[in-house]
């Protein structure tokens, strides 16, 4: 009777052991995803921004870049660390002052930094208002009043997401005519020119 009750007590013991044992265990494993979900939510990765515009054509160099820390979970794959030399490479896509670097702004391919600077006279109410040299437009090519009549020209996208390099402010002011210049991949400038010579140019912003 007496073994009876000892191994009753002995197993009661084991229990209320074997309880507080696997408590503690989950609380420690509480504290644990919680100190882990912490810390990755105050990783930060250190990537590359800008300092200052850079248009299409600027080859980068060390002056125009700051490294910075920012919280990027899902993207980060998507800009260049500051581990990743991007000294030399050649911008394909505007960056605006103080944006982070993308993969897909940047080239090293030799062929890239061929740009020209290609000034145009457009009409004033061909171009938005407010626009301002440091801007991207998309320049469309419409038919000349005498060409509407042609089923085979039609109104078309020439190119897309092109920088403005200056506008002539006085003759903006004056209106008519506004002196612009853009800056065009070389391959893409007869074919502007073709353009301008039998169509109506129209500058429209292009959507960032």
């Amino acid at each position: 009777m007496a073994n009876t009750i000892n191994m009753n007590k002995l197993s009661n013991f084991y229990q209320r052991n074997s309880r507080s044992a696997f408590a503690l265990l989950l609380i420690a494993l509480s504290i644990l995803s919680a100190f882990f979900i912490v810390h990755q939510s105050n990783r930060s990765d250190l990537v590359w921004a800008t300092r200052v515009e850079l248009p299409l054509g600027e080859v980068i160099s060390a002056g125009v870049l700051r490294a910075t820390h920012v919280r990027l979970p899902e993207n980060g794959a998507n800009y260049f660390s500051t581990k990743q030399s991007i000294i030399g490479a050649t911008v394909i896509k505007a960056i605006s002052p103080n944006d982070l670097i993308p993969f897909r702004s940047l080239s090293r391919t030799s062929g890239a930094t061929s740009f020209r600077s290609v000034p145009l006279q457009v009409s004033t109410n061909d171009l938005p208002a407010d626009l301002m040299a440091g801007e991207s437009v998309d320049i469309y090519s419409l038919p000349l009043q005498s060409n509407i009549s042609q089923d085979t020209f039609q109104v078309s996208q020439v190119e897309e997401d092109i920088v403005v390099e200056s506008l002539d402010s006085k003759s903006q002011s004056l209106g008519g005519a506004i002196g612009v210049v853009l800056r065009l991949k070389e391959d893409r400038v007869i074919t502007l020119f073709a353009q301008t010579a039998r169509s109506r140019i129209v500058l429209v912003r292009s959507a960032r």
